[in-house]
């Protein structure tokens, strides 16, 4: 569950220890004079030793040292790093590694847990295999325990179960039905979030179910081990400043800096930018790419103010920062910490994350670590002109950026609020809290038996030592799922109190065999859909009156008399008076009324048509309203790689392959995919992408221009946008839309595709393309799917239009008279199983008032 750079740590621990064995064996051999005694070592949790601990303490042992050895063989947690409890029973023994002659010390009484829950911790201990002691599982709970745990009964009025099982229908359900568990032990039970805890069983799913529960208003502490600086993204962010600076700006760096925290731009933003500087190419040289006009533009405070709106923002901001790491640079004796000071300030960060920071939720923990890195950042520059007198910036950037061990943050330090821990198993031992969830017990991950070991094979050495090398694929899995018993064991021991544990079934995903033999033994078994709808925090809690207002109303039994209104209806009012969000009527949806009812288009001023909008309108009206005002997600991996081919495209539109693909290698990183098998399928899928559009360009040898920017008044309507690509052929020219999307339409589909059929009638009533705005004949038009087809591109061909425009010009008059409109219909057709917008529908079940 570690991450390298810290599984690399581990080991260079073990080394040492290793080294130090060896040290002490042969300290006399090389200095002629005993080694200094140390009189007593005391080992807590030796069930965690490796055998090079063991090795050092049994050159300890060998020079009168006396040991003291604490263990609980059933809750080892470390056996992936090399732990091996079965060293506990061979203590008392001599003559093997780890045999001391010990003598045993059994503690009889166990003072963690009430009497029912440590029977369900009995339990799991009984399934795994002893390690050759197991007097140790006889031991009793205190009776002052069982006494406390009474009177906790008769205070709750026996509520609160000892074993809670939950099964959800999807990890986000997962979440919401722990968000329930623990929020209602605190409201009802009284728990203090700081006395609650969620366990994992690896660090890979810590960060998306600390999210999630953020998402839910429940306060998650940070627990995360220190971070390599380099990675953390504000860091990246003041280092590229810093870097543009000193070297200049390039395209690449201008693109880090436009999408992180200066810029905030998102994919959909960053390729409205380029397509911005694409329609001013005629103020650069001819032979300009989009890159170097963007960084031009970017190189002055009035040609980045010059781009149209929130783009131009962006780029002043951009240029601010830049300008600031450039003029630091320049001063007489500028030091590292100066440079980056400088930046620092022209950022504007420090406020905007100081805001969001205090505000609570989700923004406040990112803000918090960003605050967190840019702290250790500057006391690594304080502390590296210390060590490096003289050194500049740019050798304080080429040293964070070669760092690939954690650096020390403010994070430890730093006072933080009380909230419910959530971590691995092995970062919850040896600790307890009075509620402790879980979770993740899914077949195939908890347990995981895959058989385990590093790449030089550490832990094979280990099991020679332990004379256990050799065992048969089952007897070395049965191994493994004999460790991952241990660290259910350590988890589920961490409650005091009381213990929830929950999984997911669905289509996919099924609870393990841990989850069930817990299951068996819950008090309570529940449908995580039972909770996960619910929410016990304040907005839940405006959600629920506001439904029984409803349900008053309705049946009239609140509104009998206006001066004597409803129970929850006045609750409501209570909290409207306290500014709590949803509880004023004024914000309840369907009560206000229009902000206007005139037409998106008044007048008699023509209609902007974007070609690739107008097939949303003429399909469903709603959804091109809804779309039009911004309801549209953020970009998933599909877009952002389509994004990707695109811009490929439009900076070599003939290629050459090589060419193609070595751009494609170049900026495929900027899709920022964390490595592993998702990036590796994507990057292939890419490369297929790639192969098919070189193919395709090699077909059309003669004149192309790539994204053209057409823009024609056809009638009332406007014609404005850019088209992938023009191609000069058959005495005109033929219109090209690529496509990297999935989903192919039937050849007549193509044939009477809008988007096509729009830039046609544009070009067909003397809209000037390419550089020169020339005038042609449009000889037709086609689809370009570049995801689709064995070794070449699939295409969906477009014949060339009729005179006056034909079929395309009804359906474009059409077009017009829905945008003038007031009231836009939603329509039920093949695309609303992809919509985005399906719970604002109200021809879907999940758009349809409950009401109605």
């Amino acid at each position: 569950g570690d991450s390298p750079d810290e599984r690399g740590e581990r080991y260079d621990a073990a080394r040492v220890i290793g080294e130090a064995a060896t040290l002490i064996s042969t300290w006399e051999e090389h200095t002629g004079a005993p080694p200094p005694r140390i009189e007593s070592v005391v080992v807590d949790d030796y069930q965690e030793a490796s055998a090079a601990l063991v090795r050092l303490l049994s050159a300890l042992a060998d020079r009168g040292t006396q040991l003291v050895l604490v263990a609980d063989p059933d809750v080892a947690v470390q056996t992936f790093r090399g732990a091996r409890p079965q060293f506990v029973g061979r203590a008392e023994g001599t003559g093997e590694l780890g045999g001391f002659g010990a003598a045993r010390v059994v503690l009889p009484t166990v003072y963690r847990g009430t009497p029912a829950l440590r029977r369900v911790v009995d339990a799991v201990v009984s399934r795994a295999p002893s390690a050759g002691v197991v007097e140790h599982r006889r031991a009793a709970v205190s009776a002052e325990v069982g006494a406390e745990a009474l009177i906790e009964e008769r205070r709750t009025g026996g509520t609160m179960p000892t074993l809670t099982a939950v099964r959800a229908e999807s990890p986000g359900g997962e979440a919401a039905a722990i968000a329930f568990e623990l929020r209602h032990a605190h409201l009802h039970g009284a728990v203090p979030w700081e006395q609650m805890a969620v366990v994992v069983r690896s660090s890979g799913v810590l960060r998306d179910l600390q999210r999630r529960l953020r998402a839910f208003h429940i306060p998650v502490t940070r627990g995360e081990a220190a971070v390599v600086l380099r990675d953390e993204p504000a860091v990246g962010l003041l280092l590229d400043a810093i870097e543009a600076g000193r070297l200049g700006l390039d395209g690449t760096m201008a693109d880090r800096l436009l999408r992180g925290s200066v810029g905030r731009l998102d994919d959909v933003g960053i390729r409205r930018l380029r397509r911005a500087v694409l329609a001013r190419k005629d103020e650069f040289e001819p032979d300009t790419s989009i890159d170097d006009a963007l960084v031009e533009l970017l190189s002055s405070r009035e040609g980045a103010a010059s781009l149209p709106e929130d783009l131009g923002d962006a780029a002043v901001r951009v240029f601010e920062v830049v300008d600031a790491a450039r003029a630091a640079l320049g001063g007489a004796d500028s030091t590292p910490q100066q440079v980056l000071w400088a930046v620092w300030e022209a950022s504007g960060l420090a406020g905007r994350w100081r805001t969001l920071a205090l505000g609570g939720g989700p923004l406040a923990d990112r803000a918090d670590a960003d605050l967190d890195a840019v702290m250790a950042l500057f006391e690594l520059a304080e502390n590296f002109e210390l060590r490096v007198p003289g050194a500049d910036a740019g050798e304080f950037v080429a040293h964070v950026r070669g760092e690939s061990l954690p650096s020390d943050t403010l994070a430890e330090s730093g006072s933080r609020k009380a909230g419910v821990e959530v971590l691995t198993a092995a970062q919850a031992a040896g600790r307890q809290w009075e509620i402790v969830v879980v979770s993740g017990l899914q077949e195939g991950s908890w347990p995981d038996t895959r058989i385990r070991d590093s790449v030089l094979g550490a832990g094979a050495l280990a099991e020679i030592m332990l004379g256990r090398h050799g065992l048969s694929s089952w007897a070395a899995r049965e191994q493994v799922l004999a460790d991952e018993w241990r660290m259910l064991s350590s988890a589920v021991s961490r409650a005091a109190r009381r213990l929830i544990v929950t999984a997911v079934e669905a289509d996919d995903l099924r609870p393990s065999i841990f989850f069930d033999q817990l299951a068996d033994r819950a008090d309570v078994v529940r449908d995580g859909r039972e909770t996960s709808a619910r929410r016990l925090d304040l907005r839940g809690f405006v959600a629920e009156l506001r439904a029984r207002v409803e349900e008053e109303a309705g049946s009239g039994s609140a509104m009998e008399a206006p001066d004597t209104p409803g129970v929850a209806a006045g609750i409501l009012g209570i909290l409207a008076g306290a500014g709590v969000p949803g509880a004023a009527p004024s914000q309840w949806a369907g009560l206000a009324h229009p902000s206007s009812e005139g037409p998106i288009y008044g007048g008699d001023d023509p209609v902007w048509v974007s070609p690739s909008k107008l097939e949303s309108v003429t399909t469903c009206a709603l959804r091109w309203a809804l779309e039009t005002a911004g309801g549209r997600s953020a970009g998933a991996i599909s877009q952002s790689l389509g994004n990707l081919i695109h811009e490929i495209a439009s900076k070599l539109p003939q290629g050459p392959r090589a060419a193609l693909q070595e751009m494609l290698e170049e900026k495929f990183d900027s899709l920022g995919l964390p490595e592993g098998w998702v990036k590796e399928t994507t990057r292939a899928r890419a490369r297929e992408m790639v192969e098919r559009l070189a193919t395709y360009m090699e077909g059309v040898p003669g004149r192309v221009a790539p994204e053209v920017l057409i823009r024609q008044q056809v009638g009332d309507a406007v014609i404005s946008g850019f088209v992938d690509r023009l191609e000069w052929v058959d005495g005109g020219v033929r219109v090209v839309d690529l496509k990297t999307g999935s989903t192919l339409p039937s050849r007549a589909e193509g044939e009477q595709n809008p988007q096509l059929a729009s830039y046609q009638l544009a070009i067909q009533a003397g809209a000037g393309l390419g550089e020169e705005r020339e005038t042609s004949t449009p000889t037709g038009a086609r689809l370009v799917f570049v995801s689709a087809g064995a070794t070449e591109p699939t295409m969906r061909p477009q014949p060339g239009l009729d005179d006056g425009g034909g079929w395309a010009r009804e359906l474009l008059d059409l077009g017009v008279t829905i945008m003038r409109g007031t009231e836009f219909a939603a329509q039920v057709n093949p695309g609303c199983r992809t919509c985005q917008l399906r719970r604002s529908c109200p021809a879907q079940d999940a758009g349809r008032r409950a009401s109605q």
